[in-house]
């Protein structure tokens, strides 16, 4: 048997099976719980004007912020933006409802996949120190008609690597699903970069339903357990997002967003049991714990299933109470 000491007298990188079975990592560190690892590197994937860039968005100012993202804890940081495709205008659009925060944005940044661009996101890193950096997206971020050249995407994620490793920098790689390709969720789909996502510790998949509210579900797959399964989201708008159904994220399951709505029409009700005088959708949401703009979407379609009724208004707001 080669003994350790051996092995260090040659490499001190190198470690034998009893020095690594012996090393414990201690817990998982994240910058967003359950969703972007502290210094590794995650995918968001969608087809084109599907909403990724809103959903990322959302993400960045909860880990500027130090607030939840979709009820998970994020560990407080700045956020790098790199703009390779949006104009000024269409990035301040999403941005401008959201408090003032440490996000950085940088437009017209050089190709990631050159020795200059990833100097550039090397110097940009070492100034502002973030502790996550969103790149959108991949396929205009670098100089390759694809990123599946084996070559190109060695050159683009050994810079990567090195950056977020020298730095405990968490990145975010948003990129385009293959329209119309496959089933919902399937990793498959993913657009030309096999190179890239091998080596991505978490992968996601954002598929949309249009309705009344925008129904997500974001199809997670990599590496350790919190990285396989689905969650179910509900969005009014380009920035508001919320985790629906019962329970924390679905693991290794379809997570029925229709469940959610039902659950959350239940809560509604409930706010109005022993309420004859009726109640704004504003104290229904108060009671029920709903989310206001949730709650008003819920009213109209509780009225078409003549659940409640519109008994009268309290000023320009809509009073509801049970129907009898």
């Amino acid at each position: 048997m080669v003994s350790s000491s051996l092995i260090n007298d040659i490499d001190d990188r190198v470690l034998s099976h009893e020095d690594l079975l012996a090393h414990h990592p201690g817990p998982t560190e994240w910058t967003v719980e359950d969703f972007i690892e502290r210094g590794a590197y995650a995918v968001l994937a969608a087809e084109p004007k599907a909403g990724k860039s809103a959903l990322a968005t959302h993400l960045a100012y909860a880990v500027a912020l130090g607030q939840p993202f979709l009820g998970k804890a994020t560990t407080q940081a700045a956020v790098l933006w790199l703009a390779y495709e949006e104009s000024t205008r269409e990035r301040r659009m999403l941005m401008e409802r959201y408090p003032d925060a440490p996000v950085f944005v940088k437009f017209d940044a050089r190709p990631m996949d050159s020795e200059e661009g990833i100097a550039q996101i090397g110097r940009l890193v070492k100034h502002l120190r973030p502790g996550l950096v969103v790149i959108d997206p991949l396929m205009a971020a670098v100089q390759a008609d694809s990123m599946s050249e084996a070559r190109k995407a060695r050159v683009a994620m050994t810079g990567i690597n090195a950056i977020r490793r020298a730095y405990d920098t968490s990145f975010l790689v948003l990129h385009h699903l293959k329209k119309g390709h496959g089933r919902r969720g399937d990793h498959n789909r993913l657009a030309d970069s096999h190179q890239i996502f091998a080596a991505a510790g978490q992968s996601w998949i954002m598929e949309v339903k249009e309705g009344d509210t925008r129904l997500i579900e974001l199809h997670g797959k990599g590496r350790g357990e919190h990285a396989n399964g689905v969650v179910s989201i509900e969005s009014s708008d380009p920035w508001n997002f919320r985790e629906i159904g019962k329970g924390t994220w679905a693991r290794g399951r379809s997570a029925k967003a229709n469940k959610g709505e039902q659950d959350s029409k239940e809560r509604f009700v409930a706010a109005l049991v022993d309420k004859p005088e009726g109640l704004t959708v504003r104290r229904v949401a108060e009671a029920s714990g709903l989310d206001h703009d949730y709650a008003k979407n819920l009213a109209t379609k509780l009225i078409q299933s003549k659940q409640i009724i519109l008994m009268s208004k309290a000023g320009k707001a809509n009073v509801y109470a049970l129907a009898k």
